[in-house]
């Protein structure tokens, strides 16, 4: 072989080499993903397939989820093994359909491309899961599969497969006769409004084979308009037929934006004309879609002119008529919410499923309009009916609050919105500061609970989530404490905060300005929220301590489960939901770690059911029988799931092995939370502090401080408010 041959062969080697390196890795970590579920696996799977009783499949598809949704959450092909063999175990029996659905769901959220695989079983599941349970059980599942059904159905309808959303809404129907009444009647009309919708593109279809044969042909053209301006919303598509109408053809450009409005007047004439079009359609959805149009515009007009004259007297007129004319359709005052005016696939007929539907119609089966599914809240918001404290009142377009001065024992201003949230969303909101130092916050609930999103803290320049374990915004040890870019007043600022749950866990994560400014994951009982006067599971905003905040903005977006609004008798009627990721209204089967209830003068052995997952900050490690905190760099926070109620006695064997700082145990006295701290300032004092809200010490000492090296034994003692505190025997406080 000649030089210049071996050359050519060892190039040709070279890439054959890098070709099989490159497609040989999927294979590869694929085939370790196996070789660790034998591993750790191998025997239960093969135990529980051979065993006749089907509790063996479901408590380790219940194990696999568990391992799936934490250990091998950044192993995508070990999730996806461990997801998919707990759908294949609990599916086998209806105690493990809920870990089956969790399973599929997390599939879907992790491989959106191999979605199309995975829906269609999380629907069957649902139907079986509904046929095999009774009671309020069969209630809960029929719900869940009708909101399945009734995604698939939109889903399908935006895609114009009219035939196949037909099937699955009238699929839809039977379960919503056996469940919900009300969700029966929206059912029905949404069937309906897609049997019309089917019918306006049929005619679009004829129209348009007309106008390939003939151009010209004036009615054609005519009827498109109609169909795109009217019945679909979309005049981006109705401008281009235009010149059917000379009314049209000089108005579409202002309502596509493809004209500058010089004078105020444009406004007026616009919402004359759409008010005139709401009069040439029989349907209820398309007349209210266009009046609303016309009611925006008329108040465009008004923003701008401002002379008392006879237009501003017709438009004031004119506005109080269609405002009158929505109610009685039963529509918000307000008018209706929009879909996207430039965009076919968002017609109202495709939305009338959800902000379209009378408020007194089940929308909870409904889809958010728009493409983002974001719902506007600011818009619910009535300062006189949900002011819990402070000043708040209307800002044009917004609502503004002013927090109360510093002599006040509730310093910031709150206002209920009137929406509570179950499962996973999203808050997205703008504001600036009008005068003050300080700056706002949210009130985001979090399961069965709720926590504070301070931003503009610490003089406007802080932000945290408030309380964690019992520590506030400004506490030094809050591990979401972080320094912002001040606030400045009449500087607009724009907050996304997302959460989302999973069981007893959550992720709050938030940013300022596109910066993120939160980013938390630990336990839900370690979220608490004092001082809060907005119900709990309700959104809320605050205006802190002698600062005025104007809000511009406000929407949420389900992203699981459900936004429901609280308005009215109080009873929550949901306003928008999303397919949910489990089930979690359903009783579980999984044994709690600890007790949820001890018997009086029994006592538990907290480290015997210590679960590392319950830390919320630093390193812990379990040495035998001995809890121990690894981190040197951080404040380090394990939580217990307990909460005693009444008397009771903790006792501790401590040692602080290095360090000179403290030891803080968090203590929960009814609803407050207070904190001893041992050996604090260098190790030369013991504390006890108030953290439930502002934290204030209550009582501190020098002696009997604690010592390195040596270990210590603490009793604590709450008694009928009156607490006791003894270290190596001798009381210190």
């Amino acid at each position: 072989m000649s030089a210049s041959s071996f050359s050519k062969f060892s190039r040709l080697y070279a890439v054959v080499a890098m070709c099989i390196l490159i497609y040989a890795q999927p294979a590869s970590a694929a085939g370790q993903a196996d070789e660790l579920f034998n591993s750790l696996y191998g025997d239960s799977y093969k135990s529980a397939a051979a065993s006749s009783s089907p509790n063996d499949d479901v408590t380790l598809a219940a194990q696999l989820l568990e391992a799936a949704t934490t250990s091998a959450s950044e192993h995508p092909d070990l999730l996806k093994l461990l997801c998919e063999k707990a759908v294949e175990l609990g599916k086998k029996d209806p105690s493990g359909y809920a870990s089956a659905i969790s399973a599929l769901n997390l599939l879907i959220e992790k491989f959106p491309n191999d979605s199309f695989k995975y829906k269609p079983q999380v629907v069957e599941l649902y139907q079986a899961w509904f046929i095999r349970s009774r009671g309020d059980e069969k209630k809960l599942v029929g719900q869940a599969l009708l909101q399945q059904l009734i995604t698939q159905a939109n889903n399908e309808r935006e895609k114009k497969l009219f035939d196949e959303a037909d099937k699955t809404y009238r699929r839809s129907l039977a379960v919503a006769s056996a469940v919900d009444n009300d969700a029966r009647k929206s059912v029905m009309d949404a069937l309906q409004s897609l049997r019309e919708e089917r019918d306006i593109y049929d005619s679009i279809d004829k129209a348009k084979a007309v106008l390939q044969l003939n151009p010209d042909d004036a009615a054609s053209k005519k009827a498109l308009l109609q169909a795109y301006l009217v019945d679909l919303d979309d005049p981006t598509e109705a401008a281009k037929y235009a010149d059917a109408d000379p009314k049209a053809k000089a108005m579409l450009p202002l309502m596509t934006g493809d004209v500058e409005v010089l004078s105020p007047l444009a406004w007026l004439d616009l919402a004359d004309w759409q008010s005139e079009l709401a009069g040439t359609t029989k349907s209820d959805i398309s007349k209210a879609k266009l009046l609303s149009h016309s009611l925006s515009n008329y108040q465009k007009f008004l923003a701008e002119h401002q002379d008392k004259d006879l237009s501003r007297t017709k438009a004031e007129l004119a506005s109080q008529k269609i405002e009158g004319s929505l109610k009685a359709m039963g529509y918000p005052s307000t008018g209706v919410t929009l879909t996207s005016s430039s965009s076919a696939a968002s017609s109202p007929l495709t939305n009338s499923f959800t902000t379209t539907t009378p408020p007194d119609a089940t929308a909870h089966l409904l889809k958010p309009t728009g493409a983002s599914g974001a719902i506007d809240l600011l818009s619910m918001l009535d300062p006189d009916a949900h002011a819990k404290s402070g000043k708040w009142w209307r800002d044009g377009g917004g609502i503004s609050g002013r927090g109360k001065d510093n002599r006040s024992s509730n310093i910031h201003s709150q206002i209920e919105v009137p929406v509570a949230m179950t499962g996973d969303y999203a808050i997205d909101l703008t504001f600036a500061r009008k005068d003050g130092e300080q700056g706002m916050g949210i009130q985001l609930p979090v399961g069965d609970t709720a926590v504070w999103l301070i931003v503009g803290g610490n003089r406007g320049s802080g932000s945290a989530l408030t309380q964690i374990d019992g520590l506030n915004s400004g506490a030094s040890g809050n591990p979401t404490r972080k320094d912002i870019a001040p606030l400045h007043d009449g500087q607009e600022r724009k907050v996304h905060a997302a959460v989302k749950v999973r069981g007893a866990n959550a992720e709050i994560v938030a940013t300022l300005d596109s910066q993120t400014i939160v980013e938390w994951r630990g336990r839900i009982s370690s979220l608490t929220v004092d001082g809060s006067t907005i119900r709990n599971g309700a959104l809320g905003l605050l205006s802190l301590d002698n600062t005025t905040i104007a809000f511009s903005n406000l929407t949420v977006t389900a992203l699981s489960g459900s936004v429901k609004s609280l308005n009215g008798s109080g009873a929550a009627n949901a306003v928008a939901t999303n397919t949910p990721k489990d089930i979690r209204t359903i009783p579980s089967s999984r044994p709690l770690t600890v007790p949820p209830a001890i018997a009086s003068g029994k006592s538990i052995d907290l480290l015997k059911a210590v679960d590392l997952s319950n830390a919320v900050g630093g390193k812990w490690v379990m040495q035998g029988n001995t809890l121990a905190s690894m981190d040197d760099k951080q404040f380090s926070r394990f939580s217990f799931p307990v909460h005693p109620e009444g008397d009771y006695e903790l006792n501790i064997e401590m040692e602080r092995a290095e360090g000179n700082d403290a030891a803080t145990i968090m203590l929960p006295v009814a609803d407050k939370q207070l904190a001893i701290s041992l050996g604090w300032k260098k190790g030369g004092r013991n504390s006890l502090e108030y953290v439930g809200g502002p934290r204030r010490t209550l009582f501190s000492q020098q002696q009997n401080v604690i010592q390195t090296g040596k270990r210590h034994a603490v009793v604590i003692r709450v008694i009928e408010r009156n607490g006791h505190s003894l270290r190596d025997h001798a009381p210190i406080w």
